[in-house]
């Protein structure tokens, strides 16, 4: 069995926000380009001491969608005026993990529960 290697707090909050089930990736400073390959990764990777120390040392930090995240998707809004109404018309939404920057918002979710409960665009 392998000894447990931990990974920086920011990226143990992230999990916490984003669920257990989400595959974090490693990127290079001031691009969005990862670090390595990614697409034979799973979800079992998150624990293994090599990919938790390219986490560590990585200049940001990536997000995999879709099945190897558990059905993990990300909804982008450009435009304040535009996420606003979005809410009024997704109001479940509400209470799902939302990151901001300037004129911009992602909502972050798992599909399979959106499409249950029937977001409208």
């Amino acid at each position: 069995m392998r000894a447990s290697f931990p990974i920086k707090p920011h990226l143990q909050r992230l999990l916490a926000l984003l669920g257990p089930q989400a595959l974090l990736l490693p990127v290079k400073k001031c691009t969005k380009k990862l670090t390595s390959k990614w697409g034979n990764l799973t979800i079992t990777d998150i624990s293994d001491p090599k990919h938790r120390a390219k986490l560590n040392h990585a200049a940001n930090i990536g997000v995999a969608l879709g099945k190897v995240s558990n059905g993990l998707c990300s909804i982008d809004s450009d435009e304040d005026g535009l996420t606003e109404l979005f809410l009024k018309l997704n109001s479940m939404l509400g209470d799902t993990l939302q990151t901001k920057k300037v004129r911009r918002c992602n909502f972050w979710g798992a599909a399979y529960r959106w499409l249950l409960k029937g977001v409208k665009n």
